[in-house]
């Protein structure tokens, strides 16, 4: 009885011993990423995601794509970063450094939709203009 009781107490405190090292392990501050040089800028990076979104929406997701397809979607793209002055390398890396930081990428994301719901909302006023009957 008396080795059951060792046992169970070593067995006890090296419980003990892994949850306390997971803790402290656990409650570090995060080490944060430190900022690229060549960041886009919050406000540049919420229109290109809108359009690259757009562009998206407009070409459908479907699982089996043609080249040609893939080939017109990169080219649409590449006309975006260029019309932002930015490169593919730089969008990925912002994109990479904006996704790290959770309350940043919502917040983008929640503008990213605003910016697309006010397209919408001016698309459709300039399509209701253009259908007004003729008086």
């Amino acid at each position: 009885m008396d080795v059951k009781i060792k046992s169970k107490c070593c067995y006890d405190l090296t419980l003990f011993f892994i949850a306390l090292i997971m803790l402290s392990l656990g409650c570090k501050p995060a080490n944060k990423q430190s900022k690229p040089k060549n960041i886009i800028g919050r406000d540049t990076m919420v229109m290109i995601l809108a359009d690259i979104h757009v562009l998206e929406a407009s070409l459908g997701i479907k699982v089996f794509e043609d080249r040609k397809m893939n080939q017109t979607r990169n080219h649409i793209k590449q006309k975006i970063y260029k019309y932002y002055s930015v490169s593919k390398k730089q969008f990925l890396l912002s994109y990479d450094y904006y996704a790290m930081q959770s309350a940043t990428i919502d917040s983008i994301y929640m503008d990213v939709i605003s910016e697309i719901s006010k397209r919408q909302a001016e698309r459709k006023k300039i399509i209701l203009n253009e259908t007004k009957p003729l008086q």
